[in-house]
């Protein structure tokens, strides 16, 4: 995978590649081939993450997810402007509400 290191691994829907942090805060990809043995293609970057990215604790967990779509999913540290922590907000049953307020 990476002979200049890496953190938080994540393997893609499809288990063909290999996605994770390099070293320089790039995300990497690197597909992996499975036969007689496992072939390891060159790593590609594939897009720079945010700084306010980087500072989420990715040691033991990967702040990240990638969708059935291919398409990346992010975490970040929110925090609210007086300073603390701003609260997280979980909308149940959101298309049901969506449904009920576009009808005709």
């Amino acid at each position: 995978m990476s002979s200049g290191g890496g953190a938080a691994p994540l393997w893609s829907r499809d288990g063909r590649e290999l996605f994770y942090l390099g070293t320089t805060g790039d995300m990497m990809a690197v597909r992996v081939t499975a036969g007689t043995g496992v072939t390891l293609g060159e790593p590609a970057v594939l897009f720079r993450v945010p700084a306010d990215l980087l500072q989420v604790e990715s040691e033991y967990y990967t702040p990240w997810d990638v969708a059935a779509d291919g398409r990346f999913i992010m975490a970040r540290v929110s925090t609210s402007s007086q300073g603390g922590e701003a609260p997280l907000i979980v909308v149940e049953n959101w298309f049901e509400e969506l449904k009920a307020k576009t009808a005709k």
